[in-house]
């Protein structure tokens, strides 16, 4: 059964906190790793080619360990991405290396500007982007980094942003 996004919990939550909207990066952003792995794997096999035939098995055994290995760092980077827009704030958690990540908090009633990037034959392709939330002064508070459909993510968080201040 399909949780509802309000029935989200996470570390932090608030008694009074609603989880309204998550987003991860989309899927796309692991076409460079995808290119890599196929290339290591493709050069990894020129042995077989050559008079001799298996004499580079050791060579295709180390290109599949380590196309695994970059393969499960990615997919673990990208699942400990998160983005959580709640009824009171914005957080923002990154995962940069297995051991290190970056954890950003914006009030929405702080949310003066967002702005959406979005380059690239690939992110134009497959629309995914980044948004960008400022507060006060121009600072950016925060990115929410290759998400998928950022036009819509940039109206959800506007509205929201909205509506909080107006109740305030």
């Amino acid at each position: 059964m399909k949780k509802k996004k309000s029935e989200f919990t996470f570390n932090g939550q608030r008694p009074d906190e609603v989880v309204l909207h998550i987003w991860r990066q989309h899927p796309w952003v692991m076409a460079k790793l995808a290119t890599l792995v196929v290339l290591i794997i493709f050069v990894s096999l020129i042995p077989l080619l050559l008079p001799g035939g298996l004499t580079g098995i050791d060579l295709i055994i180390s290109a599949l360990i380590i196309s695994a290995i970059l393969i499960a760092n990615r997919l673990y980077l990208w699942w400990n991405t998160v983005y959580v827009l709640s009824n009171q704030r914005i957080i923002g958690v990154e995962q940069k290396q297995i051991i290190s990540k970056t954890v950003r908090e914006v009030p929405l009633k702080n949310i003066q500007n967002t702005a959406i990037i979005q380059s690239g034959i690939w992110p134009t392709t497959f629309d995914y982007g980044t948004i960008k939330i400022q507060t006060a002064g121009g600072k950016t508070a925060l990115r929410i980094r290759n998400i998928e459909n950022p036009i819509k993510g940039q109206g959800i968080i506007t509205e929201t942003a909205h509506k909080k201040t107006q109740v305030l």
